[in-house]
């Protein structure tokens, strides 16, 4: 059955931003170090080897982050098997969808 895609990407953007807190870097710079806090990094892999991870995060990419996640996947990372909160980080541009998002 057809159907019209009503949704621009811009608009789904807006509506995950306004589901999930967002942080300042400088929030999120207070957190590393905490044993109650996982840092993921959504930056492609070039990225990460141009400007360097936040020591102990998660190294995703936005393109592979369900799949890391669900337990299901051949891609799932245990990492993400805790109950912590998840301070999820990247560069701007078209990946980006504003302020860190935990």
């Amino acid at each position: 059955m057809p159907q019209a895609i009503t949704k621009t990407s811009r608009h789904i953007v807006k509506e995950a931003v306004a589901s999930v807190p967002a942080i300042s870097a400088m929030e999120a710079l207070s957190l590393t170090g905490s044993s109650d806090q996982v840092f993921v990094d959504l930056r492609d892999g070039t990225e990460q080897a141009k400007t360097g991870v936040i020591a102990g995060a998660v190294k995703s990419s936005r393109g592979m982050m369900e799949f890391h996640i669900d337990p299901e996947s051949p891609a799932h990372k245990p990492e993400f098997n805790q109950d912590k909160t998840y301070v999820f980080y990247w560069a701007s541009g078209g990946q980006s969808c504003g302020p860190i998002c935990h």
